[in-house]
C-alpha cells in the first residue's frame, strides 16, 4: 500500500505542471495583449497659424497621437460668456492623425474681439486614456484694413516717374502698390 499513494502523487505531477504553464501563458499573453494600452504619453496638438490675432484666414488644427491613437477630439471657441463647437469628432476605431480646418468668419455668431479658442483631444489608452488640453487667447479682426488714395497722377509720359499718395488705416501692417509681379512697398511720411 505504500507504492500506491507515491504513485498518485506523481501522476498529480504533470497536471499542476500543465496547470502552471497555462497560467504563465495567460499571463503572458494577456500583458503583450494589454500593455499597449497602458500608453503614458498623451496627444500631440498644434494650431496654425501661431498668432494671436486672426482674421478671415482658417485655423489649421493638427492632433497625432502615436501609442494608443485618438479617440476623441472636440474644438470650441469661447467669446463672451458663449461656447460655440467648432468641431467634434470621436473615432469607433482609433486614429493615429486628424487634421481640422475651421474658418472662425463663418462661425454663426461670432464676432470681433477677444475670445479663447479650446483644443482637446483624449487618445484610447486604458481606463480614462490620456488628455491633452490647448487653449489660446485670440483677437479675432475680420475688418480689412482701409485705403484712401489722396493724389494720383494718372498720366504718366514715356519713361517719366509717377507716384501715388495714399493713407492707409493704423492696423494696416504693410502697404504699397502691385503691378504685374512687381510689388512697390510704401513709404510713411507727410504729404501737404
Amino acid at each position: 500500500m505504500n507504492a500506491f499513494p507515491s504513485e498518485r502523487r506523481r501522476s498529480k505531477l504533470p497536471i499542476v505542471i500543465a496547470l502552471l504553464a497555462i497560467i504563465i501563458a495567460a499571463i503572458g499573453g494577456g500583458a503583450y495583449y494589454l500593455w499597449p494600452r497602458f500608453d503614458s504619453e498623451p496627444p500631440r496638438i498644434t494650431v496654425l497659424p501661431d498668432a494671436e490675432v486672426l482674421g478671415v484666414a482658417p485655423l489649421e488644427i493638427n492632433v497625432t497621437d502615436g501609442g494608443t491613437g485618438l479617440r476623441t477630439v472636440t474644438v470650441t471657441l469661447t467669446q463672451g460668456g458663449t461656447v460655440h463647437s467648432l468641431a467634434t469628432e470621436q473615432f469607433a476605431t482609433p486614429a493615429r492623425a486628424k487634421s481640422m480646418t475651421v474658418a472662425l468668419a463663418k462661425v454663426p455668431g461670432v464676432k470681433e474681439g477677444p475670445a479663447v479658442l479650446r483644443v482637446t483631444a483624449r487618445d484610447a489608452a486604458l481606463f480614462k486614456g490620456n488628455e491633452t488640453v490647448v487653449e489660446k487667447n485670440l483677437a479675432l479682426d475680420s475688418t480689412p484694413p482701409t485705403l484712401e488714395l489722396i493724389a494720383d497722377d494718372r498720366y504718366v509720359n514715356f519713361g517719366g516717374v509717377g507716384a501715388i499718395v495714399y493713407r492707409a488705416s493704423t492696423d494696416t501692417a504693410t502697404s504699397g502698390v502691385k503691378i504685374g509681379n512687381y510689388f512697390f512697398p510704401g513709404f510713411a511720411g507727410q504729404v501737404k
